[in-house]
């Protein structure tokens, strides 16, 4: 594949990060990420870091390979300086490969991991403090999908305690996928709170 719609990317990149499937099965489960690293921009695979090592592992004890993942960013090109992806070359990635790949693998699940992916599908008002681990229903482009937005591992290699909170959004992730958490919210009467139950 090639691309050349955001010149600064273009000029710095090494190799574009395309997605890859992660299990045996076709995907249920897309896996959206920032952008690529340095690792990533060297070996031409997503997710392939300190980082994404840890990202991996998260899949792999919570099952979630078996049902076929999908792991992808929202810009397949590394920014120079490790910065965070410019609107536009958000805009043009999303566009351009995101779209058409969602629409391509129909998923079920869609798993947001940071900040910005999570903006992507939920809106520019999406709070990775607040709303990250709770699995909710979304229609993206004509699809319609549960969304489950969780902590980015990068964040947790600085700071142990968003790695805890990054490893119980994967746990919740993996049991909506598994059936064992409903991913429909009922409301809380009396704290007038949206909660999540187990299914029975």
């Amino acid at each position: 594949m090639t691309c050349n719609l955001c010149p600064e990317l273009v000029a710095s990149r090494k190799k574009i990060v395309n997605g890859e499937l992660f299990g045996d099965a076709l995907p249920s489960i897309v896996l959206i990420g920032e952008a690529p690293g340095v690792q990533e921009n060297l070996t031409g695979r997503p997710f392939v870091g300190v980082s994404g090592d840890e990202l991996r592992h998260a899949l792999r004890m919570n099952g979630l390979p078996r049902f076929g993942v999908y792991i992808t960013n929202v810009c397949l090109c590394h920014p120079p300086g490790n910065r965070d992806p410019k609107t536009q070359e958000i805009k043009n990635c999303v566009e351009a490969h995101l779209i058409p790949k969602l629409q391509e693998v129909q998923p079920q699940w869609v798993i947001t991991v940071g900040k910005i992916a999570g903006q992507v599908l939920a809106g520019p008002k999406f709070s990775i403090e607040l709303e990250h681990g709770i699995p909710r229903p979304a229609f993206f482009q004509g699809l319609s999908f549960i969304h489950i937005p969780v902590y980015h591992p990068a964040a947790g290699l600085h700071d142990p305690s968003k790695m805890i909170l990054f490893l119980g959004d994967m746990t919740t992730a993996g049991n909506v996928v598994k059936g064992k958490v409903s991913p429909y919210p009922v409301v809380d009467e009396f704290a007038g709170k949206e909660k999540y139950e187990e299914a029975l």
